[in-house]
């Protein structure tokens, strides 16, 4: 199973932020909400976990799937819908799929959960 990364030496593409959540608008010395963090945690952690269908590959397929969630306290994913679909049932599914091989999640912030999210899963080739 991969772990979190040591840094955020690489960043992958941006989530979206929250529809809503119980988070305060508190905001750290260098002006970042503690969400953004955890956020850019999230991100590294999905990222582990994306793979791209191999037939999906040989046919050209490409599209980004958008899903909606919430995390609870114990990174438990609840709810999880697609609220953007590809337009291509494999890719689609994929995502999905990519969900259940990184649950559990790294838990929110103890005060933003839970947390719902909107996560874009982009299946693009010749793109790491």
């Amino acid at each position: 199973r991969p772990t979190l990364p040591a840094t955020a030496a690489h960043r992958p593409q941006r989530l979206s932020r929250p529809s809503a959540t119980s988070a305060t608008s508190a905001t750290s010395a260098a002006g970042r909400r503690p969400q953004d963090d955890y956020f850019t945690i999230l991100q590294q952690w999905l990222a582990q976990f994306r793979t791209y269908p191999d037939a999906a590959k040989h046919q050209g397929w490409e599209g980004v799937v958008e899903l909606s969630f919430s995390i609870d306290s114990r990174g438990s994913i609840r709810g999880a819908t697609m609220t953007r679909s590809s337009g291509v049932a494999l890719l689609d599914n994929a995502a999905f799929e990519l969900l259940d091989r990184a649950s559990p999640l790294p838990p929110p912030p103890a005060d933003d959960a839970p947390l719902r999210v909107t996560v874009p899963v982009a299946y693009r080739l010749g793109v790491p």
